[in-house]
């Protein structure tokens, strides 16, 4: 998280949409950029889950 705020805010917003492995970017981008987040699977993995997953 220290290397993330040493980032230069981007003037244009950009959703960030990602599973748990970008959590942390997820809190940053939210909180202390206040960009939208959505926690959730992306719909290109949609067909490579096995059925264990779903």
């Amino acid at each position: 998280m220290h290397l993330l705020s040493k980032l230069k805010r981007q003037a244009r917003v950009k959703p960030v949409i990602g599973y748990s492995d970008v959590t942390a970017l997820h809190l940053f981008f939210n909180h202390v950029w206040n960009w939208p987040t959505l926690h959730g699977i992306e719909l290109c993995a949609n067909g490579d889950i096995g059925a264990g997953w779903n």
